[in-house]
């Protein structure tokens, strides 16, 4: 009898587990599966800034970052807040952040697609330094690149905003012979801006080296 009812509350458990599978992602200790909840990983301060999380909790590969967390919007990542992460393959970064700190996706070897569901976003310094296995990245709401950003990227398509409004010193640089592609909308003041940044930074006797592999497409 103890054992018929331990098997019927396991099984009310995962039914009622599956109404917050949204907010759920799978993990695995000690051999043994169970549901963690990605605001249990998660802390988020007063201003709304993400400054934790716990990845080596996750039993998979992908994160998609809750738009609030124990009720605070989330609206900026903390800098470095994955540097260096070798879990995840996948982020997904919710509308209502408009500020990526410097270093906080920085030297993720297996991350290979970031989402950024916001409209206007600012890109601080050194993001997806080194993130190689990324082929494709769609930033049409980034406003602004910082310094050191896309750097060590290869064979890789990036899409950018026709209101781009600012570029950092050294980011989009090719290295060991890479090759970027970056595409953005003809005509755009985006498209200026871009082509101005190339311009001057092939100028530059210590980077303009560095810029042969990439190339603009305007469509």
């Amino acid at each position: 009898m103890k054992k018929k009812a331990v098997v019927i509350m396991l099984v009310v458990v995962a039914v009622l587990g599956g109404c917050k599978a949204d907010s759920m992602v799978s993990s695995n200790a000690n051999g043994i599966s169970m549901s963690v909840d990605v605001e249990d990983i998660c802390n988020v301060n007063e201003e709304g800034e993400l400054w934790f999380v716990g990845t080596e909790k996750l039993q998979g590969d992908t994160l998609s970052i809750p738009s609030k967390i124990k009720g605070r919007a989330v609206t900026s990542l903390y800098e470095g807040l994955f540097s260096g992460d070798k879990t995840l393959r996948s982020i997904t970064i919710p509308d209502t952040v408009t500020l990526i700190g410097n270093r906080c996706i920085h030297f993720c070897e297996n991350l290979q697609e970031v989402v950024l569901q916001g409209s206007s976003v600012e890109l601080g310094n050194d993001n997806f330094y080194c993130c190689e296995k990324i082929k494709e990245l769609h930033m049409e709401s980034v406003r602004s690149i910082g310094e050191g950003c896309f750097v060590g990227l290869d064979d890789c398509d990036i899409y950018l905003s026709k209101d781009l409004e600012s570029i950092g010193k050294g980011s989009l640089l090719s290295l060991d012979g890479n090759s970027m592609r970056l595409h953005i909308p003809k005509g755009s003041s985006g498209a200026k801006v871009l082509n101005t940044f190339i311009e001057i930074e092939k100028a530059d006797s210590v980077n303009g080296k560095y810029y042969n592999n990439v190339s603009i497409i305007e469509e």
